[in-house]
């Protein structure tokens, strides 16, 4: 899979036509001036050696750009995929792109609003699959079901009302669009979002709604406006214009919100008026999705990207450096002998380093240990030690990888690698037995990260691993101080009774005169035996086994 991390730097080769332009117009502006002195053909001519070196400046120099911004926009192909299962719910988010949703009741506009609350929705339902329906007078699938997460929040800053051509509000055709593409093949719940001032122009409303409802289809209506309306601006017809009736006067837009409510109510769903404080209405909003039943979701994505942004870079600098050195003969060897120079230098550097990530993906990680320690030595990148503390993890010296990491993270920007070196420290320090650094480790590559379902998990096993160790503790504690408790109150004891020696003692001598009393009916007992026996012998038993029992 072929893509451009950067897109919005593709942007910028808007500008090659305009640098074209301006070297016709100063060539052309050269003629009129030569032109003034004599014949322009002869002179033209006569320069054209000139002539020749400074179109091969700009082409060279256009081309140098070209390949930058292709640089900047970093190409990359996907090198890996794999099946990402997560437990989720599809939902589909129905967008309201009428001209009426330009109305300013609620600023800066009803469209930036629902552009806002949109990406919020978007950022907290990490985990599902979603999608985008766009409608006015007609409703179209924007993007289908996807976790894609940043396509969609590209999509989202494309939305103008000029993009539906037909205008209006149609809500059973948003409805329509969403029973067609919902998945029916698995159980898992299906929400559908509505974000819409509420008015309406066709019917078949109340229909479509109950379409839904049999489909198992739940809609959450959100209402973007007020009640008191506002004007609907018509740039058309000039920057502080507005959409008039017939009869030439302004036309109001209101919030309809019997329509919405009327929507949630037959699915079985719930309607929210969205208010200034924009953060209440998204909570109450995922609480009630959090009913939904989820069941196991499988995307196929491309978890391993391979850049080629070294590659145009150096094309770019090839350019321009060919640019720069027509003008200045005298100093291209030395330029070019310090370019390679530069280069050189730059590979053997990373040379270790990239033997230490073949030797990891081939699961050698003593000697990727060992290729990236010598870079490390050479150049102390933050990769390098980030990658120095996997190997090290994987060989089960946690405390050593959470220095690394650590080290890592001291060189590196907020970005996603920053939060997976976080993460990886969380691990790092879950294995020492350390939960209360794994928590504030997890939690910081949640800040610059959120909804990262891994890292989410391993944070609420840390924080429970943390509770067992604070009870067992607390439990120790407890037991030292009953413990504690006991002796003081045997010691007191002792105290309060300074006789107990000498009672001790008199129940030892009552012990030993027992003992001798018992000796002498011992002796009594056997002379009472014998004399038991002499007269069952008297008596001419023939049994003379006795039974005993004990």
């Amino acid at each position: 899979m072929f893509r451009f991390e950067h897109p919005a730097f593709l942007f910028g080769l808007c500008i090659l036509p305009l640098l074209g332009l301006i070297h016709f117009l100063v060539l052309q502006k050269k003629k009129k001036e030569l032109a003034r002195i004599g014949n322009a053909s002869l002179l033209l001519n006569d320069n054209s050696t000139i002539n020749k070196l400074n179109k091969r400046k700009i082409v060279f120099f256009t081309l140098g750009i070209f390949f930058v911004l292709i640089s900047l926009a970093n190409p990359q192909m996907g090198t890996k995929s794999e099946v990402v299962k997560t437990n989720g719910f599809d939902v589909f988010l129905a967008l309201d792109i009428s001209k009426s949703m330009m109305a300013a009741d609620i600023p800066p506009s009803r469209l930036d609003r629902l552009k806002r609350l949109s990406e919020e929705l978007i950022r907290s339902l990490t985990g599902n699959r979603i999608g985008l329906i766009v409608f006015a007078g007609n409703a179209y699938l924007q993007t289908p079901l996807t976790t894609d997460y940043r396509a969609l929040l590209l999509f989202l800053q494309t939305l103008s009302p000029d993009i539906v051509s037909n205008q209006g509000t149609n809500f059973s055709s948003a409805i329509s669009v969403a029973l067609r593409y919902f998945s029916y093949k698995k159980a898992n719940g299906k929400a559908l979002i509505i974000l819409s001032d509420g008015e309406n122009h066709e019917p078949g409303l109340e229909d479509a709604a109950r379409q839904a409802a049999q489909k198992g289809i739940s809609a959450f209506t959100i209402g973007i406006g007020t009640t008191e309306g506002a004007k609907i601006p018509d740039y058309s017809s000039g920057f502080n214009s507005f959409k008039t009736d017939e009869n030439g006067n302004p036309v109001i837009s209101k919030l309809e919100e019997e329509n919405l409510q009327t929507i949630a109510r037959i699915t079985r769903g719930n309607y929210y008026a969205l208010s200034m404080d924009q953060s209440s209405t998204l909570n109450s909003l995922l609480s009630d999705l959090n009913r939904f039943e989820k069941t196991g979701l499988e995307t196929r994505v491309y978890s391993e990207y391979r850049s080629f942004y070294q590659l145009f870079l150096a094309i770019a600098c090839f350019f321009l450096l060919f640019e720069f050195l027509l003008s200045y003969k005298k100093m291209s060897l030395l330029l070019v002998l310090a370019l390679f120079s530069t280069s050189v230098f730059s590979q053997i550097d990373h040379k270790d380093l990239r033997e230490g990530d073949r030797l990891y993906r081939q699961k050698e990680t003593v000697a990727a240990e060992e290729a990236y320690r010598k870079a490390l030595e050479k150049k102390a990148s933050p990769k390098a030690w980030y990658n120095l503390g996997n190997a090290v993890y994987n060989q089960g010296r946690f405390e050593e990888s959470a220095n690394n990491y650590q080290q890592s993270i001291d060189k590196l920007n907020p970005s996603g690698q920053k939060a997976n070196a976080y993460y990886n420290l969380g691990n790092a320090l879950f294995q020492k037995g350390n939960f209360k650094g794994s928590i504030d480790a997890y939690k910081q590559a949640l800040r610059i990260k959120p909804g990262d379902q891994e890292t989410q998990h391993n944070l609420s096993v840390a924080l429970k691993k943390q509770q067992q160790k604070e009870q067992q503790q607390q439990q120790q504690e407890n037991k030292q101080k009953q413990d504690q408790q006991k002796q003081d109150q045997n010691q007191d004891q002792k105290n309060s009774n300074p006789n107990k020696n000498q009672q001790e003692q008199g129940e030892n001598t009552q012990r030993k005169l027992s003992k001798e009393e018992a000796e002498a009916l011992l002796n009594i007992m056997d002379e009472e035996e014998k004399k038991v026996q002499s007269k069952l012998r008297q008596a001419g038993k023939t049994n003379s086994q006795v039974k005993k029992d004990w």
